[in-house]
């Protein structure tokens, strides 16, 4: 319940990493985990993970990962992934 916190933690300004489990279409290369740790462009600039683990949960269809960023974009991680060919 408070605000200005809230927006400190929030804002991308501040660079508090955030920490993401994503469940991922296919299984990315290793270059195309590369590429959203160097930076990729999306609506709204080029954007990068701080780092990126793929997680031991897995099926035929999805690879599971933890990403951690700062900026906060909106739709940012669906947009990276997307961007390398993995909805």
């Amino acid at each position: 319940n408070d605000g200005d916190f809230a927006n400190k933690v929030i804002h991308p300004k501040s660079e508090i990493p955030k920490t993401y489990i994503v469940k991922v279409e296919g299984k990315p290369t290793p270059d195309k985990i590369q590429k959203l740790l160097t930076g990729v462009s999306i609506p709204g600039g080029k954007v990068r993970f701080r780092s990126i683990r793929r997680l031991r949960k897995e099926d035929t269809v999805h690879t599971w990962y933890t990403v951690v960023m700062t900026q906060g974009l909106n739709k940012q991680i669906r947009l990276m992934f997307q961007k390398i060919g993995h909805d």
